[in-house]
């Protein structure tokens, strides 16, 4: 089996793929923009995945479509190749309004990237 994943991500993604294709003894093909973190990328390749860069050219929009384009491609060419789709994904979808149902009402979601400081916020998940 082999996992290829491109995404519009910072490399989370990429790194929880990488993770389980280790684990499971799969090859893992991260797909991502090269604007996105160095240490994600080396964290990945730690775990045995090989990590395609496409340029990004200051549109970060075309770059993960190329990204996305690409996979695609290897997908329509070997059928052991996975791409997951997180933003199509119905589960991935499920799984945050159970975060959201599980946090309550009126929370606000946080997440840092240790590696650059940035903040991420979600709006508030459920109203009250």
């Amino acid at each position: 089996m082999a996992i290829c994943s491109a995404q519009a991500q910072s490399g989370n993604q990429g790194v929880g793929l990488a993770l389980v294709a280790a684990v499971k003894g799969y090859a893992a093909r991260i797909i991502m923009p090269d604007s996105c973190s160095e240490e994600r990328r080396r964290i990945m390749e730690h775990y045995g995945a090989e990590v395609v860069l496409v340029h990004d050219e200051g549109d970060i929009g075309a770059c993960i479509q190329e990204c996305i384009a690409l996979a695609a491609s290897m997908a329509a060419e070997d059928v052991r190749v996975f791409v997951p789709q997180q933003f199509e994904n119905r589960d991935n979808v499920a799984a945050a309004l159970r975060l959201a149902a599980k946090l309550g009402p009126g929370k606000t979601v946080v997440t840092l990237a240790p590696d650059t400081g940035e903040r991420y916020f979600s709006t508030p998940l459920l109203a009250g």
